[in-house]
């Protein structure tokens, strides 16, 4: 049932994207409802209905050709909704694809929308935080691209100048507790 949703809402969003991107909303949404049976604020869906592998296919199909467009501030319910799509997910994505999003995240702070600066700041953190099957954190300051360390302090220290945020403040805690030494080189 849910398949042919995705099909039709899928269809007549790919018809006319600027009129009908509420349709791909719609479907990133009842993606959502329905593929989560376990959920908690700290560690997102922790029971899935769908494969794990049918879930990165949507965010591979439906999710990340959002998140990649070079402006950031087009359909920005869309983007919003994207966003919110691999918050809820976060501990089903792939320990490889985590500094992708990180570094997608990150240009979200610069968005002129206030909700998709907080959503992304918030996805950054937990994101962060996120653990491997053993427990272990998935991102320490020894396997982070420095580049995205780097931008994401940038990204995070601008976006707090302009505003008070505490999604970017939490998230700009966890990046410096993240950086531990490699911090210094951003200070300068």
């Amino acid at each position: 049932m849910v398949s042919s949703y995705v099909n039709n809402y899928l269809a007549d969003y790919q018809q006319n994207r600027s009129t009908q991107w509420s349709k791909k909303c719609s479907l990133l949404n009842l993606l959502i409802t329905a593929s989560i049976s376990s959920y908690t604020y700290r560690n997102g869906a922790s029971d899935i209905n769908i494969p794990a592998d049918t879930l990165f296919s949507y965010i591979e199909q439906l999710v990340i050709p959002e998140l990649q467009e070079q402006d950031i501030d087009n359909l920005q319910l869309l983007k919003a909704t994207c966003i919110k799509f691999v918050y809820m997910f976060r501990n089903q994505i792939p320990e490889q694809h985590t500094q992708t999003f990180l570094g997608l995240f990150s240009g979200f702070l610069g968005s002129s929308s206030v909700v998709n600066q907080s959503y992304a700041a918030a996805c950054i953190e937990k994101l962060i935080l996120k653990k491997n099957a053993t427990g272990q954190p998935v991102l320490t300051s020894d396997n982070i691209d420095g580049n995205i360390l780097m931008g994401l302090l940038s990204n995070l220290c601008n976006l707090l100048n302009d505003q008070k945020n505490l999604y970017a403040m939490r998230s700009l805690y966890r990046v410096v507790q993240l950086s531990k030494d490699k911090v210094l080189q951003f200070s300068q």
